[in-house]
């Protein structure tokens, strides 16, 4: 998997980790403007990770409407909606693992 920022105007960035194998808190925090949230989402017996900016919504974040469509697969209810720009990556390069 291609790790992706998608970002609130449409655009759809390639990002990789500064060390090659996975992103440091920091880096998700830069990629997102925030602090982060992961959600969860299994597809095809693996892992996929939406890391998000947990304050988004009170910091007036523009709706992501791709990053909205794709959270509601791991389960986040109909009438919720992410805002700001969205990290798209495997679990294992959101949560760290040297083996990843």
């Amino acid at each position: 998997m291609s790790s992706t920022l998608l970002q609130t105007d449409g655009a759809i960035v390639p990002v990789t980790p500064t060390n090659g194998k996975f992103f440091t808190l920091e880096e998700q925090q830069e990629l997102v403007g925030g602090n982060i949230q992961h959600i969860y989402l299994q597809e095809n017996g693996s892992w996929t990770v939406l890391v998000i900016n947990e304050e988004g919504k009170f910091e007036g974040l523009p709706a992501n409407s791709r990053a909205t469509r794709i959270a509601r697969k791991a389960g986040i209810a109909d009438a919720d909606f992410i805002v700001g720009d969205m990290l798209v990556c495997t679990d294992k390069e959101a949560d760290g693992d040297p083996n990843g």
